[in-house]
């Protein structure tokens, strides 16, 4: 059925991926994830083939960007299943996080190795976005892993990753890597009317 929200909801991404201004989160989409939270007793556990189905609804209702995690639980592996059935609609968007520590090397090859570990549960030869998580800006070692990610995106030969994100950075140190000259195509903030921490 055709998208029930206006154009206004969408927004171009710098790298030209359109994106959904409502973006829907997938943590609780994962039982491991949903049971240790409060309330969890109110929360729907649902079968693999269900998650797919609601992802497939959302994107026929115009919800067409997700937001999952290497820590969401099956939230990736869900992502899988959903290309594996449906393969890849146009404008479909799903953003994944990388949550390393501070103390996580900063080489080219841990960051490879979180991009193809995604790519190979989401079952996708390149990565939509990837949002870097930072825990502890005392260890300025994200500067090097997003500079790492910036160059694996610019790779033209089969690329693995089309944009760099991050996920509750805040403006000084947004800023610090946009001085770096990383693209950030992405900055994800916490909004939530039921989290109000």
């Amino acid at each position: 059925r055709p998208s029930k929200l206006p154009a206004a909801a969408y927004v171009k991404l710098s790298n030209g991926q359109t994106v959904c201004r409502i973006q829907l989160g997938c943590l609780q989409l994962s039982p491991k994830t949903s049971k240790s939270a409060a309330g969890a007793e109110e929360y729907w556990e649902a079968t693999q083939d269900e998650v797919v189905q609601a992802l497939k609804q959302a994107v026929d209702m115009g919800f067409t960007t997700f937001d999952v995690a290497d820590v969401y639980g099956e939230a990736e592996d869900y992502v899988g299943a959903f290309h594996a059935a449906y393969g890849f609609p146009p404008n479909v968007v799903f953003s994944t996080k990388w949550i390393p520590t501070g103390t996580s090397p900063k080489n080219m090859t841990v960051v490879e190795a979180a991009i193809d570990k995604a790519r190979t549960r989401m079952r996708t030869p390149t990565l939509d976005v990837l949002q870097l998580y930072w825990w502890d800006y005392e260890k300025p070692n994200y500067v090097q892993m997003a500079t790492n990610a910036q160059l694996i995106a610019a790779r033209s030969d089969a690329p693995a990753l089309r944009g760099l994100g991050v996920t509750a950075f805040d403006q000084i140190h947004l800023q610090e890597l946009v001085e770096s000259g990383v693209g950030i195509v992405s900055a994800q903030m916490s909004l939530s009317v039921v989290d109000t921490r």
